[in-house]
């Protein structure tokens, strides 16, 4: 069996939140495995070694699914300073990355034969995307509390509304964008956009209260 590994990493700061990416296929071009991860806080370099060692452990697992007797696999990686170290022709100085070699190293004896090959970015755009998809991902929640904290502040900023009910008059807290009271007393308007100075805006006590007595006049 011959497989062909695409592996991408990076990071958001460098050190950063970092994802990786690997799409593998069979020699002749057949997708066969697309994955993404998140690996937590990384510096590029690391995250490049994690997507190769990820991409590894898949091409393992697929060669025990498909029970091969011998594999061979084609790593393409735009980290021209991570296949320069993996071909020794850079040396390794950092010890972080050095563990991450070695540790190739060791998975590398599972297979028949694997070389690395320096590849431009436009030819790993599948696995580059993969990274970029993993780190969104982890952004979105982040991005849905900002939005709400934002949403938070701009219906205090709009704070002073208040039941029209002359013997109520409780406040009330209207969403700038909908010009609807949002609060816990859940408000009932007359319709139109409202202002604190014309405000036609009854809490929902006193609009269910109105509701059964039509004398009523506020």
């Amino acid at each position: 069996m011959k497989l062909i590994i695409y592996t991408d990493g990076g990071a958001r700061g460098n050190p950063g939140p970092a994802g990786i990416g690997v799409f593998i296929t069979y020699e002749n071009g057949q997708p066969v495995r697309k994955r993404k991860r998140y690996i937590g806080n990384a510096t590029n370099n690391q995250a490049e070694y994690e997507a190769l060692l990820y991409g590894l452990q898949l091409a393992k697992e697929l060669k025990a699914e498909e029970k091969a007797e011998t594999t061979e696999v084609k790593v393409m990686m735009d980290s021209e300073l991570v296949v320069k170290q993996l071909q020794g022709k850079y040396k390794v100085k950092n010890k972080e990355l050095d563990k991450l070699v070695r540790r190739v190293q060791n998975m590398s004896t599972d297979f028949t034969k694997i070389t690395y090959f320096h590849i431009p970015r436009e030819e790993n755009k599948i696995a580059d995307s993969l990274v970029n998809e993993a780190l969104d991902e982890l952004d979105k929640p982040k991005r849905r509390r900002e939005l709400s904290l934002k949403q938070k502040k701009r219906v205090k900023e709009r704070d002073g509304y208040k039941c029209t009910n002359p013997k109520c008059g409780r406040s009330l807290i209207i969403d700038p964008q909908l010009e609807l009271a949002v609060d816990h007393r859940a408000p009932f308007s007359l319709g139109g956009k409202t202002s604190p100075e014309n405000s036609q805006t009854l809490c929902k006590d006193c609009n269910e209260y109105k509701s059964d007595r039509l004398d009523l006049d506020f």
